[in-house]
């Protein structure tokens, strides 16, 4: 904003030129000013010019760095998405872990109460059996839940790594078959090439018999082969623009085919 208020400063600013030479309206206030002469109207649409361009290119610059900032704060959105959702996911095991917690404790105390009811131990005492019972319980537990969460992780980066082997191939196959499409093309185009001289040729027969006064039957005969050149230059040039089609289809297909993997592969990342 500083450089576009100087850039329009300097705008409005006149010319050394017409610094020097005082106006009429700066000598007599009170009078009309003088119209600028043809320098000073060159000079003050050269500045005015000059001014306009700067304006412009700074309000490119800002444009081009508020779009920046708009791509980087999107991005910066979808990293908050998927910490937030991360975050959701953790919320929801610690209350699963509560829950079984408060569920863990109230079986203890029906337990514990059980025992000492039998062994007439008096209310409150710690029995140092069902302690023991409880930690291996929880030991357990922590352990059958690291082992389920290792296995599943084992499961999605097998996942993961064969879904970037046919990426990979998928990559390759459309790198290979784009080569061999580019290939073909350069052939028709000689192909293409080729007719075009010749039908060129035939013209200039055409022409010179034309010149030479042939025979009516000769230059039936040379018309004749010239569209049949032109007839398969024609039908050349048909085919050629189908294979071309066809081409593309097939490449928009596996570059479908390739990003849907690369989608599927984010997906089972996150």
């Amino acid at each position: 904003a500083a450089a576009a208020a100087a850039v329009a400063a300097a705008a409005v600013q006149p010319s050394e030129h017409a610094a020097i030479a005082p106006t009429t309206a700066a000598a007599f206030p009170h009078h009309i000013a003088a119209p600028l002469n043809p320098l000073q109207q060159q000079q003050q649409a050269m500045l005015t010019r000059r001014a306009k361009d700067r304006y412009e290119e700074e309000l490119g610059r800002q444009s081009g760095e508020r779009k920046q900032q708009v791509a980087e704060l999107q991005h910066l959105k979808e990293q908050q998405g998927l910490s937030e959702q991360m975050q959701q996911r953790q919320q929801n095991l610690l209350a699963d872990m509560q829950q079984e917690h408060a569920r863990t404790t109230a079986e203890l105390q029906v337990l514990r109460r059980a025992v000492q009811v039998c062994i007439g131990a008096p209310g409150g005492t710690e029995l140092v059996a069902v302690d023991r019972s409880r930690e291996k319980e929880r030991a357990q537990r922590q352990r059958a839940a690291a082992t389920d969460a290792h296995r599943q992780q084992k499961a999605a980066e097998q996942r993961l790594g064969a879904l970037q082997k046919t990426t990979d191939k998928l990559s390759a196959s459309l790198t290979s078959k784009a080569a061999a499409a580019n290939e073909a093309l350069k052939v028709k185009a000689a192909e293409l090439e080729q007719e075009q001289e010749r039908a060129r040729e035939l013209e200039e027969q055409l022409e010179a018999a034309a010149t030479q006064h042939l025979s009516l039957k000769q230059q039936q005969e040379q018309q004749q082969k010239l569209k049949e050149r032109y007839r398969v230059l024609n039908k050349a040039h048909k085919a050629v623009q189908q294979q071309v089609k066809e081409l593309q289809q097939d490449l928009a297909e596996m570059h479908l085919e390739l990003d849907f993997g690369r989608q599927g592969g984010n997906e089972e990342g996150l």
